[in-house]
Formats: structure tokens, sequence, C-alpha cells
């Protein structure tokens, strides 16, 4: 009887943990993951011929070898999914909406790379009934690795979509040490634009990687 007893106290207490647990996840996070299901309903469509185009230039400098492996992507997001997304029926929470097409860093020489983004290139839609969802370009970014192996560094400068807008010229700091790899596999180094963001002693050791936009 009280090992039957202490069984069934046993699995209650663990069906309510895993429920709680469950349920604070959810809270915490306050967006929910769309499923590989949910995902599939949802079909984005892209301007078949935008009109906002502008030229990106990567030039890497003092780098401590070289880069065999150089890809990208722009990240559009959807700037009022709160009131235009899907509303989780348990969590109440609201799925966030971007895409992340990938862009093509053309080698122009050893050290420059070239691509051209578009920040119209996602076209409104009303996915879920709650009106019209509005896509906004966010960044552009790069991701670099020394020959592509699995664990190698990935280097990631980015440009956002203000500086962009800006024609801005973005210089990133990277350590020199974390080529071609660091102590953590696969580590995705983001830089700093500010060198003093670093330890004073790693300064000297720095690597740069700039990116200029330029409207077409």
């Amino acid at each position: 009887m009280n090992a039957n007893r202490n069984r069934s106290i046993y699995m209650l207490l663990a069906t309510t943990s895993t429920l709680v647990l469950s349920m604070a996840g959810c809270d915490l996070t306050g967006v929910t993951a769309m499923t590989d299901d949910e995902e599939a309903t949802i079909q984005i469509k892209e301007n078949p011929n935008p009109q906002k185009a502008y030229r990106l230039t990567m030039t890497i400098e003092d780098a401590p070898g070289p880069f065999a492996m150089v890809e990208g992507s722009a990240q559009y997001d959807v700037t009022n999914h709160q009131t235009c997304g899907r509303v989780m029926p348990v969590s109440r929470t609201v799925s966030r909406i971007n895409t992340n097409p990938p862009i093509k860093w053309n080698k122009e020489s050893e050290n420059m790379y070239t691509t051209v983004v578009y920040t119209d290139l996602m076209v409104d839609e009303d996915y879920y009934g709650h009106g019209l969802c509005k896509w906004e370009f966010t960044e552009a970014r790069a991701r670099i690795k020394a020959t592509s192996a699995d664990f190698e560094t990935r280097f990631v400068p980015a440009i956002s979509l203000q500086e962009v807008l800006g024609e801005a010229q973005v210089k990133i700091y990277f350590p020199k040490q974390r080529y071609p790899h660091s102590d953590f596999p696969d580590f995705a180094d983001f830089g700093h634009q500010d060198p003093t963001k670093y330890r004073e002693e790693v300064r000297p050791y720095l690597f740069s990687i700039t990116i200029r936009s330029e409207e077409i």
C-alpha cells in the first residue's frame, strides 16, 4: 500500500513539475517559435521589381590569414507583429515574423567584396487575417571563415538599416587570436565598432572589416 501510494505521489509531482516548467518557458520568452507546419502556411512574397537598392562594399584589413568562406544574409522583420501576427492559444503571446534571405558577396579583390541589398524586397501581406503585416529591412551581414570548417570562428560583421540608409561606412574590429578558431568550436564573433571595448593588451592585435553603403 505504502509503495503504491509513494509511486502515485511521485508521478503527480513529476507531472506537475513538467507542466510548471512548460508554462514558465512560454511566459519567459514572450515569443513563440513557429513549428514547421505553421511556417509552411506562411507564403512570404518578394517584390519582383524592388527599387530601393544599396551597394555594400566590404573591405578586410590586416587579417591574420585568408578567408575561403564569405557568405551573407539580409534580415527583414515585421514591425507590427504584435497586431498582425498569430496569437498562441495557450500563452497568448504573438509570434515574431522575420526572414533572412541569403545575399552573395562578390569577390572584387583579395580583401574586397561587394553585394546589393534591397530595402523594399519584402511585400506586405495579411498572414493571419488580423491586418497587413509590414516588413522592414533590419540589417545586412556577412559570415566569413578561414576554410569553412565547422569548428572555425564565424566572423560576422553587419550594417544596420540606419547605416545603410545613411550611406555610412562602418568599421568593425575583431581579435586576431580568434582566427582561425577560438577555444569554443563554431564561435560567432560579432566584433565591436569601438576598439576600446577590448582589453588594452588585445588592442594591438585586432583586424578590421569595413562595410560601406552607397545608394544605387
